[in-house]
């Protein structure tokens, strides 16, 4: 061009790429019953994968930071709980969400489902654990209506100190408490009474996991140790 052309003209974009993967840090990954799809949770979004394929099937926009994720029975709804402390419900069909609630007064830390599949447990930093229930609501006058999920509160327990997992055994008989002062609490699902501590980790216990014949009991803490517990006596 010569010296005295100016810049061509301004064109406008045709087309675009967009990427299906997370913007942010994946926080979180929830297999579905039948491990056909997982769900990841990061910063302002939920997804949900194909695990075959690897393709992203839904995108759901979240309310905030989201931190832990399950599939609901049935597979066609999920829950995310967020850094703000809300649990956040989604229809999965329609990639709508149905329900926000309130569910701690501080971060959302982890979630882990009951073994009869009625409900699922909450651990937060207002030092709580919550444990929720599916219930069905009818829309309409008179409850004719469609029929909607719904999640209600059911019990809640307070501890010494930030609840960072929670976790059932499978058997139904216990839920154990990860706390931010490094111990694990367990106690009876029913009533809730204390059972037995479990101490040994340097630092605060980030995730725990309990074996199918509710024997053993693995945890994760910040002190780089993965350690294996006994339940009859810990």
């Amino acid at each position: 061009a010569g010296a005295g052309a100016g810049p061509g003209p301004l064109r406008e974009r045709e087309r675009g790429i967009h990427l299906p993967g997370s913007r942010a840090g994946v926080r979180s990954v929830a297999l579905s019953s039948d491990d056909a799809m997982f769900l990841t949770a990061c910063a302002g979004q939920a997804k949900v994968w194909n695990a075959r394929t690897g393709a992203c099937v839904r995108t759901l926009a979240l309310s905030g930071y989201g931190l832990c994720g399950l599939f609901l029975p049935g597979d066609r709804h999920a829950v995310v709980g967020t850094k703000e402390g809300r649990l956040e419900l989604f229809d999965l069909t329609a990639a709508a969400r149905v329900q926000r609630v309130q569910a701690h007064a501080g971060v959302l830390w982890g979630i882990h489902p009951r073994p009869d599949r009625k409900g699922f447990a909450t651990g937060g930093g207002d030092r709580c654990a919550r444990f929720w229930e599916y219930e069905v609501r009818r829309g309409g006058r008179g409850g004719d209506g469609a029929a909607s999920l719904g999640l209600v509160l059911a019990k809640e327990m307070k501890m010494m100190d930030e609840v960072l997992s929670v976790c059932h055994s499978a058997n139904g008989r216990w839920v154990a408490v990860g706390l931010l002062d490094a111990t694990i609490k367990v106690f009876f699902e029913d009533s809730l009474k204390f059972y037995l501590s479990l101490y040994g980790h340097k630092l605060p216990v980030m995730c725990m996991d309990i074996s199918d014949d509710s024997a053993l009991l693995a945890s994760g803490g910040a002190d780089k140790d993965l350690k294996i517990w006994g339940l009859d006596f810990g």
